[in-house]
């Protein structure tokens, strides 16, 4: 809270171009952040609200989905981390993260079904290079309370 409290003080030196710019519904994700983290508007704002409500509609988030291939992941199914970095089913899930995308949505439980499934070692059934990364992203997404990722 005293982060948020901070930001909110800071824009009084900010200008209200970028301040505008941030607050487009062009990027509700962006928007979301803004309101929230920026105005300090309570999740249970009506703008706030809306905002949240478009991520899986409106910007970034629905075209990043609308490239998953079926099976919940990006990319080469067995390349999900390592030879495909920033490309992969890893790093677009957490840039899905970063963005608000709804962990109840189903593509984005079936990304944590392949993480898990996938972040297991089939020979010894311990965890490869990544997974415990790969593991933190799948909790965040699919298990929390809040609807977020």
């Amino acid at each position: 809270m005293a982060l948020r409290r901070s930001a909110a003080l800071s824009l009084r030196r900010v200008p209200p171009a970028p301040l505008a710019w941030l607050l487009e519904p062009s990027n509700p994700s962006v928007r979301h952040l803004a309101l929230r983290d920026l105005l300090d508007r309570p999740e249970s704002d009506s703008e706030a609200h809306a905002a949240r409500q478009s991520i899986m509609r409106t910007g970034p988030v629905p075209i990043i989905l609308a490239k998953q291939r079926r099976g919940g992941f990006w990319g080469v199914e067995e390349d999900f981390y390592v030879r495909s970095k920033y490309k992969g089913t890893v790093w677009t899930f957490i840039l899905l993260a970063e963005l608000g995308a709804n962990g109840r949505d189903p593509r984005i439980r079936d990304t944590c079904e392949f993480l898990f499934t996938w972040s297991q070692d089939r020979t010894s059934g311990g965890s490869p290079t990544g997974a415990q990364k790969n593991s933190a992203a799948s909790r965040r997404a699919s298990y929390r309370a809040s609807p977020a990722i």
